[in-house]
């Protein structure tokens, strides 16, 4: 049983915990006894989880441990909710109230006592049965490079081009010395394209000093140096000399080639002083953060490809029919496309299924049976030798993940369907609503959520499908096998329960209580088994584009926490009233639904922190969602009416704000006749992200009041830092009025603008800036160049005008930008002068007319690693491209 879900689950609880120990208006003597009680055993139980999570001896104890940390914070929370008196009520009505729920505490006080009796029969039934001192073997270091195998290179496929490409920048006349660092997920062959570069006959006689290491066999820097040395037969007087020994040998010999395979750390940063200029260094691993240290100084990142589909299907043929030139049976060939899709590209799956099927022999290859086994991956993983090999590298990429609350994140993914894009920010925030990205000192929750979804993009785990410019990974998605993988572990240790189409995948062998629910367009067949589940303890339910009658009675899910209901248009108005009842709600996300209207019944969802209403029916605020305690961000395009207004200028907005308000995100409300927008944004002291439609051009005095209240938000101690302003085909030129006097660091704006608003041009802390169908020409935008701290610019112009102008960036122009995307129908006349934008490393030129610039013109931008050039763009003029970046010292790839 993995101890990461079960860590993360009592941490929470613990936290609870202490905080309600804390508050001595809610409790008793007895019950503030009983809590601290409950604590110390929850932080035993953490210790002991740590030290017998990875014993499968223990498993059914953890698993037992887990629903005792479950069922303990849902006691707390209810009683919380029950309890919890008013804040800021007189003395007296405090006193009234504990009088009023006498029988709540007490009924409080026996649960306690129950759950205290429970933690103590667990302990004893483990001490019984399986004996506190059955630990796991310790894991061997480097035990995932033991099932490193090295096909020779006439039996791969596929290998050719990589290993010209990486021959090409290892023959390459530069000094320093160069570090080519092959990057890319666990799995797809990096080792092997390095060992066949390695034992080339041509590489041999180039670079007669020559060893390999792998990292990850061996401990620290000093005996991966003492491996090196006795690779190339010198010895060393003692452990403080191996550097300087190496440097020496190294020196006296012509050219090096030093081969790390595996690196997980920033070995080089230590040790690299040790290599001399003569050589080369190639470098494996699946983490970016590492290829980035190693490819600094002229070095070279080499980004590791799947196969193609026509490489993949000779790979798998080649390996279950042992001779090429046999043809496959109609089945195989109808059953490997689900095979290859399953597999896409990745040549660890391929081999390891090929194998499988060459083991089960021709005879019983079928489509229905090739169906089936990828259907069914995730389980035969587990329980076939020919898979093993597999396994073992998935687990080992989720063994070495470095906390529980990483594990953890990473085990909710597989709540998504293989086929939908997982949006980054909805990801993140709801790890925050079921508290799987706990704070640490100094550090907020949400920094935390984003360190995690960094880290598993940093690892090649998560996989970025849509790059955003402005904030990095827009949309992601897990490989297909190593979803397979999360969801089988996730479903074993009743991290979730998922039904997709008919398909039932829980821990049937558990009588455990159901605690996530993921339903992926469920048919008849899954709404019945939906049925048949007892949902009273679900604490996240997600449904992907259910069309159908509602499968779930949401009046019974009165513990849940994360509701998620994007694309389910058949969600009904009388829905939402129920929905309103769940009172432990933080996370709720009604996009792309069909409601159209917001129950004043939501004011009772005190711990509502999201609320995602875009691509609804929902075009009028209620002031009760402006009401809620704890609501941080709101999504959606809607009215601010008159009420709101209202209330906010009765009772100087505390009618409407009780207390301060948390909302940091309002995304985005729309400009009418009203006038509310302006009490609404000046109440919100705490507001850090604002965004501003409008759907016909506003009157002057609605723009001069929105104009005061934006110069509002600028100052102050909490000002605003994001402004997006997208008023369509209309005006946006009063902006020119506002002050540069503010802090905001990311500016976007739709809309007409006959100059360029010169607060934009003054802002010298701008991070990032998006000016979408401004009409503005292109040597005007030429002037945001002077914006020095500039890390991300985006222009977006559908006019054909636009590409007639001339975009010149001068010497120092553009000093910190890192991303620069044009969108146009034809690029305007564009040049580079020696010294500009020496920080770009990414450049998105999505014309299909780009003549406006010589691709001559890259050969300045010395730290440039990524092209994007639109698919529409000419094969001649892609060809003069692709021949550019050969002569570039970074070699940037060219994507679409």
């Amino acid at each position: 049983m993995e101890a990461a879900v079960v860590s993360s689950v009592v941490g929470a609880v613990v936290t609870k915990l202490h905080k309600m120990i804390e508050d001595d208006s809610m409790l008793r003597v007895d019950l503030k006894k009983s809590l601290h009680d409950i604590k110390k055993e929850m932080q035993m139980m953490t210790k002991a989880i740590v030290m017998y999570g990875e014993s499968k001896d223990h498993w059914p104890w953890i698993l037992e441990l887990q629903e005792l940390a479950y069922d303990t914070e849902d006691c707390l929370d209810i009683f919380e909710e029950k309890a919890a008196c008013e804040a800021g009520v007189p003395w007296y009505r405090r006193k009234l109230h504990q009088l009023r729920t006498v029988n709540i505490r007490t009924q409080f006080a026996r649960e306690l006592k129950v759950l205290k009796q429970r933690v103590l029969e667990a302990f004893g039934r483990r001490d019984r049965y399986i004996g506190s001192n059955t630990l796991s073997a310790p894991v061997e270091l480097g035990a995932s490079s033991k099932f490193t195998s090295y096909t020779p290179e006439s039996e791969l496929v596929g290998i050719t081009k990589p290993k010209a490409e990486l021959l090409e920048l290892l023959g390459e006349e530069e000094k320093p010395r160069r570090v080519v660092s092959i990057l890319g997920p666990r799995g797809i062959g990096k080792t092997t394209l390095a060992r066949v570069v390695y034992d080339d006959t041509c590489v041999k006689s180039q670079f007669p000093c020559r060893a390999w290491v792998v990292a990850s066999q061996h401990r620290g820097d000093k005996e991966i140096l003492k491996e090196i040395l006795r690779q190339v037969k010198v010895s060393s007087s003692s452990d403080a000399d191996l550097g300087e020994d190496l440097n020496m040998h190294l020196q006296t010999n012509t050219r090096y080639l030093i081969v790390i395979d595996d690196m997980q750390t920033s070995l080089l940063d230590t040790i690299g002083s040790y290599f001399s200029s003569n050589g080369r260094i190639i470098v494996t691993t699946n983490m970016q953060s590492i290829a980035n240290s190693c490819s600094t100084n002229g070095g070279y990142i080499y980004r590791m490809e799947a196969l193609n589909k026509e490489d993949s299907k000779a790979l798998l043929l080649k390996i279950v029919l042992g001779d090429v030139t046999k043809s496959p049976s109609p089945h195989f060939e109808e059953g490997s496309e689900s095979i290859l899709k399953k597999c896409e590209g990745l040549p660890l799956g391929i081999v390891n299924i090929a194998n499988y099927l060459k083991e089960q022999g021709p005879e019983k290859i079928t489509v229905a049976s090739c169906k089936n086994m990828c259907r069914n991956l995730g389980s035969r993983m587990h329980s076939n030798d020919a898979l093993a090999r597999m396994k073992k590298v998935l687990i080992h990429s989720y063994d070495n993940l470095p906390s529980h609350d990483l594990k953890t994140c990473l085990l909710s993914v597989s709540i998504y369907p293989k086929d939908q894009p997982i949006k980054r920010k909805s990801l993140v925030r709801r790890w925050l609503a079921e508290g799987f990205a706990v704070k640490v000192v100094s550090c907020k929750d949400n920094d935390v959520a984003c360190e995690h979804f960094e880290g598993l993009i940093n690892r090649s785990i998560i996989q970025p499908v849509d790059i955003c410019n402005s904030v990095g990974v827009k949309t992601c998605r897990l490989h297909g096998i190593m979803l397979d993988f999360i969801v089988h572990k996730s479903a074993c240790e009743n991290f979730i329960t998922l039904i997709h189409n008919d398909e039932i995948i829980t821990n049937k062998s558990s009588d455990c209580a159901v605690r996530r629910l993921s339903l992926h367009k469920p048919n008849e067949e899954g709404g019945k088994a939906v049925m048949g589940i007892d949902i009273s303890q679900i604490r996240s339910l997600t449904i992907f584009e259910h069309t159908g009658q509602a499968l779930v009675d949401f009046r019974k899910c009165k513990l849940l926490r994360v509701l998620d209901l994007e694309n389910c248009k058949e969600l009904t108005d009388c829905d939402l009233d129920s929905i309103c009842k769940l009172l432990q709600l933080k996370y709720l996300s009604l996009r792309g639904t069909d409601v159209s209207r917001l129950p004043k019944e939501i004011a009772k969802l005190l711990h509502l922190g999201t609320l995602d209403i875009r691509g609804t029916r929902v075009n009028m605020l209620p002031k009760e969602v402006l009401n809620l305690p704890e609501l941080t961000h709101l999504f959606g395009k809607f009215e601010l009416s008159c009420e709101l207004g209202r209330a906010a200028t009765r009772g100087n907005s505390q009618s409407l704000f009780l207390g301060d308000s948390k909302l940091q995100t309002l995304a985005g409300f729309l400009i009418g006749e009203s006038q509310t927008f302006q009490k609404i944004l000046l109440g919100m002291k705490k507001l850090r992200k604002v965004k501003i439609l409008a759907e016909s051009t506003p009157n002057s005095v609605i723009t001069e009041l929105l104009v005061y209240s934006l110069k509002k938000k600028f100052i102050g101690a909490n000002p605003l830092d994001s402004l997006s302003v997208d008023f369509g085909d209309h005006s946006i030129d009063f902006l020119d009025s506002l002050d540069a006097c503010c802090a905001l660091t990311s500016i976007k704006l739709h809309g007409n603008l006959t100059r360029l608003p010169t607060f934009i041009t003054s802002l010298h802390g701008l991070l990032k800036l998006h000016l979408v169908s401004t009409g503005l020409d292109s040597e005007v935008l030429s002037t945001l160049q002077n914006l020095h701290l500039l890390i991300y610019l985006k222009l977006v112009e559908d006019r054909l005008e636009f590409g007639n102008g001339s975009f010149n960036v001068e010497k120092e122009g553009f000093q910190s930008l890192q991303r620069l995307c044009i969108q146009a129908q034809k690029l305007p006349q564009m040049s580079i002068a020696e010294g500009a934008m020496q920080h770009l490393y990414s450049l998105q030129l999505i014309c299909a007319d780009i003549s406006g610039v010589h691709e001559d013109e890259i050969k300045h931008l010395e730290g440039l690693k990524e092209i994007t050039l639109a698919p529409t763009v000419g094969a001649g003029t892609r060809r003069s491209w692709e021949a550019a970046v050969k002569q570039h010292r970074n070699r940037p790839v060219i994507m679409d």
